[in-house]
């Protein structure tokens, strides 16, 4: 037996088509409006990943910065103290003495110190860090009998301060947690 289809008239298969591409095209439109409310939601989630770890660069910079900072003080004015200790012993003290032992731990913090900016800091950062460091005895390797010398002789230094403070202030910006806080004040 053979099945028949029934005759339409045309009215009726004109219908009939219209109503399979009104619904062909109502698919295609659900289809495009989800992959559109797919990629906004991807977006909008790629944008709130990039805000984040923009934060959380910024917060590692922040105590980076800070630790510098803390490490640079400690080492200038135990580099101070401690010339003073030595400055008029003779002979000086050689490496490893006890009289040394202090400055020699601030040393290795400030080297420290000094690395992470230089892993972790910007162009501008470890610029700056060269100014703060410069009125300070040299601290990268182990400590030698000139460092020792140059330690005896070291005197405070309106130099350090001020590079210090440059580089609080110039850092701002880079580091500054707080989006209503403004760094030229």
């Amino acid at each position: 037996m053979k099945t028949r289809w029934p005759k339409l008239s045309h009215d009726a298969a004109l219908v009939a088509v219209t109503g399979i591409v009104a619904g062909v095209l109502g698919l295609l439109g659900a289809r495009i409006g989800a992959s559109g409310a797919i990629e906004a939601a991807t977006l909008a989630q790629d944008q709130a990943s990039q805000t984040q770890i923009d934060a959380e660069m910024r917060q590692q910079k922040a105590w980076v910065y800070q630790g510098f900072l803390e490490a640079a003080n400690a080492y200038y004015y135990e580099s101070l103290r401690t010339g003073a200790i030595i400055a008029d012993r003779d002979p000086l003290p050689q490496v490893g003495d006890p009289a040394l032992a202090s400055w020699e731990a601030a040393r290795y913090d400030f080297q420290g110190a000094v690395n992470d900016v230089h892993a972790f800091g910007s162009e501008l950062a470890v610029a700056k860090l060269r100014a703060v460091a410069q009125p300070m005895p040299q601290s990268l390797g182990n400590a030698t009998r000139a460092d020792i010398k140059e330690l005896a002789n070291q005197r405070e230094s309106a130099y350090f301060r001020a590079a210090y403070q440059v580089f609080q202030d110039g850092l701002c910006d880079e580091v500054n947690l707080d989006p209503t806080r403004d760094c030229d004040d």
